[in-house]
């Protein structure tokens, strides 16, 4: 609520999972030269930073700020809050 970048996270978190089911079966297709967390964390990788730059804008990151203003200003006048909202 109070951090904006908790949303902005979870946009990125949602595209690299997409990406990732996508990829599925090659994901689950190891290279014999290669170990099961390396193969991964290439796949990982791969999606982390190119989804970073095309998900992560100005636009969101403008809106998940203006989104968090509201619950700044709840909470500067000591109002309660649901968790979770």
């Amino acid at each position: 609520m109070l951090s904006p970048i908790e949303n902005v996270f979870s946009a990125h978190k949602s595209a690299v999972k997409r990406f990732l089911a996508r990829q599925r079966p090659a994901i689950l297709r190891v290279p014999e030269d290669t170990t099961i967390t390396e193969h991964r964390a290439r796949y990982l990788e791969l999606a982390a930073d190119p989804f970073f730059a095309e998900v992560v804008t100005t636009d969101l990151c403008n809106r998940a700020f203006c989104h968090s203003l509201h619950h700044h200003q709840r909470a500067l006048r000591f109002e309660d809050m649901e968790v979770g909202m």
